[in-house]
């Protein structure tokens, strides 16, 4: 019985001993790189990490030069490239003192963009508009690489992904869309049409990852750090915080991605090692009925992941058309906490008011047109990163003046000067199914009522005029859950929603 015990006992140690090599000859190269990737170019310096057993020591060949990294107590390593341009193909082999070894073929340099939200940007091409003739198009791109994380929860930080939706790809129809594939698998329609158009102007490789979780709070996606900067936030349970998700309550309520800081831990701390070019982020939907808590928690979750991932440029969506009960408040009370970001430096926003769908199949909340969001969105990107002379914002305004005419009520807006360079011009707006929820410029009258105003474009000035003579208290524009937008620069890109105090 003792000789029995000893050989169980050994037998026990030595399959665990075992299964910890395993786990750490699976993980030797973090599943967040792979073949196929792009790595960020220079001047930054990439990165390739991983784990083997504690004090062994990594060697990476490539180009003829060796580069090293000893495991840390937990066996993680890291290997800081140097500086490399854009270009490739480039060949990595990888070996450990402990006998793991790795190969990464077919790897680019480029620039990385990490793209991340709720189901608008979860949502795939094939749910866009022209779906077949986008998704062949893809064929086109070989230069730009994707990966799809997959859905994952975790109470505390995680250093491994789950196994990816889609690991490293090359762009192609099937990359972008496999055969028979759901809409909300891979991949992503705002990330590869942001980086199509980024592609097309800068034609360097681009590496998108998309990291997205249908119906979420941004409060699942902040860090505890950058929760403590908003003392007014409610617990997601809270009545206050109304939820919207896109999604029946058994989907929304599968896995409980919805507590805070869970998709932090689990979607955006595995990637935190990696070296990345920009932030895309598309989200806002599920906080609608707390818009005054958003308007902290989305500077200080910007804030946070440029402190903890990448000092990167950030890009966002403002959010589009809904409609339903309560949103013709909610909605664009959340669009104005939106702007709260583009206080920080290298923040842009794509407003997308404008790109309303009510006939879309996956939901009037999830607009087809995300060609025009992508559009939108690397215009930013190539102003402000790039640093290309192109028109990325419409016609913004800034403040207001209110005076009487024999016309009536006069607002004239304060534009501001760098966005009226380009013609302003007054288009018709999309069709309204419900008045209730669309409204264009309105002035408030000493009552406290908002009414109706017409709009007149002169040159770069631009008026909302009311028949009624009274002292005006504000004035505001695209307030609404629908609104309709006729303002626009002739490039396409419409006037922000705003609101102001006379």
């Amino acid at each position: 019985n003792t000789r029995m015990q000893t050989i169980t006992c050994v037998s026990a140690i030595f399959i665990a001993c075992l299964a910890i090599c395993n786990a750490a000859s699976s993980n030797f190269i973090s599943n967040a790189l792979g073949s196929n990737m792009v790595l960020q170019r220079s001047p930054s310096q990439a990165k390739l990490w991983g784990w083997t057993s504690s004090g062994a020591v990594t060697t990476v060949n490539w180009n003829g030069n060796q580069f090293k990294a000893t495991a840390d107590k937990s066996g993680l390593w890291t290997v800081v490239l140097p500086a490399s341009p854009a270009g490739g193909p480039h060949k990595f082999q990888l070996t450990s003192s402990a006998g793991d070894s790795a190969t990464l073929e077919n790897i680019l340099f480029g620039d990385v963009f990490f793209c991340s939200g709720q189901s608008n940007m979860e949502m795939t091409v094939n749910g866009a508009f022209n779906a077949s003739a986008e998704i062949a198009l893809a064929n086109k791109y070989p230069n730009i690489r994707l990966f799809t994380a997959n859905n994952a929860i975790s109470a505390t930080p995680v250093n491994k992904l789950t196994k990816p939706k889609q690991a490293w790809s090359v762009a192609s129809s099937q990359s972008i869309q496999p055969s028979g594939g759901a809409p909300w698998k891979y991949f992503s329609a705002t990330c590869w049409f942001f980086g199509r158009n980024v592609f097309d102007t800068n034609k360097v490789p681009l590496g998108l990852i998309a990291s997205s979780w249908g119906g979420t709070y941004i409060q699942a996606w902040s860090s505890p750090d950058a929760l403590a900067k908003c003392p007014s936030n409610l617990d997601l349970s809270d009545d206050e915080a109304t939820t919207v998700s896109p999604f029946s309550s058994e989907e929304s309520e599968f896995a409980s991605p919805n507590q805070p800081s869970v998709l932090w831990n689990g979607m955006v701390v595995p990637f935190l090692p990696m070296t990345i070019s920009g932030f895309v982020w598309y989200q806002g939907e599920a906080n609608s009925g707390n818009a005054k808590f958003y308007r902290c928690a989305f500077p200080a979750m910007i804030n946070d992941w440029r402190a903890k991932f990448s000092d990167s440029p950030f890009y966002f969506v403002q959010l589009s058309t809904w409609v339903g009960k309560d949103v013709n408040i909610n909605i664009p009370a959340l669009r104005d906490a939106q702007t709260a970001a583009l206080a920080l430096p290298r923040v842009g926003m794509a407003v997308a008011f404008d790109l309303g769908d009510a006939k879309s199949p996956l939901g009037v909340i999830h607009p087809r047109n995300k060609q025009e969001v992508g559009r939108r969105l690397a215009l930013d990107a190539l102003a402000i990163q790039y640093r290309k002379t192109v028109v990325y914002r419409g016609p913004t305004a800034v403040g207001a003046n209110a005076t009487s005419s024999s016309e009536g009520t006069v607002v004239t807006l304060k534009l501001d000067p760098q966005t009226t360079k380009s013609e302003i011009v007054q288009k018709t707006p999309q069709p309204c199914s419900n008045p209730i929820n669309c409204k264009g410029a309105e002035i408030q009258g000493p009552d406290g009522k908002w009414v109706a105003a017409k709009i007149k474009i002169q040159g770069s000035q631009v008026t909302f005029t009311v028949s009624q003579k009274f002292t005006a208290k504000g004035v505001r524009y695209a307030y609404s859950a629908w609104p309709l937008n006729t303002i626009y620069n002739k490039e396409g890109l419409p006037m922000p929603p705003f609101t102001f105090n006379l």
